[in-house]
Order: C-alpha cells, then structure tokens, then sequence
C-alpha cells in the first residue's frame, strides 16, 4: 500500500532544497509559458497567468511530483488549432475569452474523469502513437512559427503551407528578424550540449530584455517567442525512441 503524501506546511530542514528546485524549475517554465502564450495565439503574458495559479494551487491540493501543472506544447497547439478558426484575426481579446472559457471546460472534463476514475484510459496509449505524436506535434509547432521566424505572412496551419509561402515569398524575409531568431536558438541548443546545468531559454529572454530595453511582457522580440517556441518543439522529438522502434518487428507493432 502506497503511503499517503505529505501535504503539511514546508519544515526548514527541506525549505532550502524546495526553494532551489522552485528557482530551478522557473528558470526554464517562465521563458517557456511566454513562448506558449505566443503559440496558442495570445499575448505572452497570458502564458505566465496560466502557469501561475496552476503551479500555486497544485502545490497545496495536488498528490504527484511528477505531474507537470501549467501551459505545455499540445494544449497551446490544440488552443489555436480550436479558436483560431472562430476569432477574427487579430482579435485577441475575444480569443482571450474563449480560451479561458475552454479552458473552464476542459477543468470540469478533467474532474469528471478523476470521479469516474478513467485515468486507464492513458494506459490504452501505445508507445510507438506517443512518439509519432509528440513528433508530428513538433513539426506543427515549428510550422506555426515560420512567420515569426522570418518576419512575414500570416501564420500557416500546416508545414506545406508555411513552406509553399517561403518559396512564394522568399524575398519578403525579414533578414534581422531571421538572424535574431537563429542567434538565440542556436544559443540555446549549444547551452543544452555543453552547458546542460545553465538555464539556456531564462538566459536568452534575460540578453534579448537587456539588448532591447524594453518591457519583459510588453514588447518583448518575438522572433527570440518564436526561438523559444521551436527550441521546445525539438525536445518533443525523441530519435532515441525512433531507434528503438526501427528494431521492432512488424508483428510486435499488430500486438
């Protein structure tokens, strides 16, 4: 029998490492709920409104180390897959409402699921769909930043759209803009080479806040959102797991 979690006041003798795995985990959770924001077609700061009372709530009621609490790649994605279709574009505070309204929805859903205890169903998930999944969202979370990348044209709802406008319109990219983005990704994939321990995302908001001097959430670069965006949309991509599967037999994939 598991025992039961500890949900009593933080003692003193593990407030320091509690306080340390916090900045730990804030140092990469902020610039990344401000690239989700972006990516679910709101404004960056909607991000981090979304990842605030979640994170602070979840620590007094939630059971689970391990559960990750807050905005994350598929919900951003499924977001403005969902209202981007219903909202005039550029009207962001009707989308605003209607995010949060689904966002209500799908709480509710949630609870509902957690009564009638259908968390099996997860189980029911293979890993070869997982993998293909999270890859294929990958590509559509790259797709959907090619227009913050190069500075051009609207958002594409698919990798062939957004590559059909790059050729189309190859001479409208803006070059500082693509410079600026690939500067920053760039930056970040080699701190997660080399320097694993340092928080290469917090670092790159933190230089482009600094170079820019202007206000963390209100005109914040948004080639570097759109670096951040793709950053994490290739850590959803497992080649490890890939490997794995190319070494399966065909009728291990039927079973």
């Amino acid at each position: 029998m598991a025992a039961p979690v500890n949900r009593s006041p933080l003692r003193g003798a593990v407030l320091p490492g509690d306080l340390l795995a916090g900045l730990t985990v804030a140092a990469y959770l902020i610039p990344q709920c401000m690239a989700y924001g972006e990516l679910a077609g709101l404004a960056p700061i909607n991000g981090l409104w979304a990842m605030l009372p979640s994170i602070v709530i979840y620590a007094w009621l939630g059971g689970s180390p391990q559960l990750s609490v807050g905005p994350e790649t598929t919900t951003a994605l499924m977001t403005a897959a969902l209202l981007g279709p219903m909202v005039a574009a550029g009207d962001r505070s009707e989308q605003l409402a209607l995010a949060s309204l689904m966002a209500l929805l799908v709480g509710l859903v949630c609870l509902l699921a957690a009564l009638l205890k259908l968390a099996f169903l997860a189980d029911l998930l293979s890993q070869p769909i997982l993998v293909g999944y999270l890859a294929g969202v990958a590509i559509l979370m790259i797709a959907g930043q090619m227009h913050t990348l190069t500075g051009m044209g609207p958002r594409a709802d698919s990798l062939g759209a957004a590559l059909e406008e790059l050729v189309q319109r190859h001479g409208a990219v803006h070059g500082p803009s693509l410079a600026l983005a690939g500067v920053a990704l760039v930056l970040m994939l080699v701190l997660r080479r080399w320097r694993p321990h340092l928080p290469g995302p917090l670092l790159v908001v933190l230089l482009a806040v600094l170079l820019w001097l202007r206000p963390l959430l209100a005109l914040f670069p948004r080639p570097v959102l759109g670096a951040l965006v793709v950053f994490a949309a290739l850590q959803l991509i497992d080649l490890d797991a890939f490997r794995r599967l190319q070494r399966f037999k065909r009728s291990e994939f039927l079973l």
